[in-house]
């Protein structure tokens, strides 16, 4: 049901990037419409599972943790700090490096450090929007890099696709 053909992992790992990096918006509502959005991809996981008679694991191997997501997207009356906080704890249960989690972390790390130099370059009262969304993606980047832990030599290795080496060094940091 379209688990081998290339176009249709593409377009799950676009899709499971681009919740991820809707994680960290400033926004409350569109957190909450991502957090949603994962039941979708579990949804659609539970259908190819049935229809392909494999483990929905072999399909969205994080299966339990946007499963998880999604049942907590009904937090509307808690605040932006609890929400995000909630979130973050969920991402560090990610237990499976997956195309969509790596890229998720090499755009937001990438948008992190464009954050981080404009900050160090800015005026003080400019820099208090950018320092806004910098927490939020650092609190990302630290979650997603949890995944990581028990898979830290494949962060190591000559052909991991972190695109820097202020990456790698950011990945190492959140071990030690």
């Amino acid at each position: 049901m379209g688990g081998g053909i290339p176009i249709c992992r593409q377009a799950q790992t676009k899709l499971e990037v681009s919740l991820y990096m809707f994680l960290w918006s400033p926004d409350t509502e569109a957190v909450l419409v991502a957090m949603s959005c994962f039941r979708h991809l579990c949804e659609e996981a539970d259908i190819r599972s049935a229809a392909d008679e494999v483990p929905v694991q072999n399909i969205l191997p994080n299966y339990p943790t946007f499963s998880e997501l999604a049942s907590v997207s009904n937090m509307m009356g808690t605040g932006r700090s609890t929400l995000q906080k909630r979130v973050m704890a969920l991402l560090r249960r990610v237990e499976h490096p997956t195309p969509g989690n790596i890229e998720a972390w090499e755009d937001t790390y990438a948008k992190w450090d464009q954050v981080t130099k404009q900050i160090l370059n800015s005026p003080k009262n400019k820099a208090d929007d950018g320092q806004v969304s910098m927490l939020h993606q650092g609190s990302l980047l630290s979650s997603i890099s949890s995944v990581y832990r028990n898979n830290f030599d494949v962060c190591l290795a000559p052909d991991f696709s972190t695109s820097s080496t202020s990456a790698c060094f950011f990945l190492r940091l959140c071990f030690y």
